[in-house]
């Protein structure tokens, strides 16, 4: 299960001590916005907090932060596509037991589909403005828990036939 840091929240997290922000970056999300936002989120959280997701991937991100603590969130930037694969590979990480408490997932959306930072109230899109105030708001906003399902869907025929 992953928590969403909201903007907006009221307070923040209940324990005080300072948050350790990762930042998923998906470098060519938003026309390759996502390579410009590198290197400015770096000037904030330092180089082993920022990682490219398109060399290696969420899972690793997920893996080389799992024993930062329960301080850590994660802020992930890039469109609905690059939240989802992050969602997912966090799904993974927790099954190999190398991550066991929820964590906090912030959405930084770049390019157009942004559905999900929309419904999460994020914003629409990251337009290249100042980036440390949408860290600190990752930083210190509330968590709202998420519920991660699945729709399959079948042809007709098959689940008509498998009613009888």
């Amino acid at each position: 299960m992953a928590s969403a840091a909201r903007p907006g929240g009221r307070g923040g997290p209940k324990d005080r001590r300072r948050t350790n922000l990762v930042a998923l970056v998906n470098g060519k999300s938003g026309g390759k916005q996502g390579e410009k936002l590198i290197a400015k989120i770096r000037k904030h959280v330092g180089d082993a907090n920022v990682l490219d997701i398109v060399k290696g991937g969420p899972k690793a991100a997920f893996k080389a932060h799992a024993a930062d603590g329960p301080n850590t969130r994660f802020i992930v930037c890039g469109g609905d596509g690059t939240v989802g694969w992050a969602l997912q590979d966090l799904d993974a990480v927790r099954k190999e037991g190398i991550l066991q408490q929820d964590v906090a997932i912030a959405v930084l959306p770049l390019g157009t589909g942004n559905d999900m930072a929309r419904t999460l109230k994020c914003g629409g899109g990251y337009s290249g403005g100042k980036v440390l105030p949408m860290l600190k708001k990752a930083a210190v906003s509330d968590t709202q828990r998420l519920d991660r399902w699945k729709v399959f869907t079948l042809p007709k025929a098959q689940w008509c036939s498998s009613a009888k």
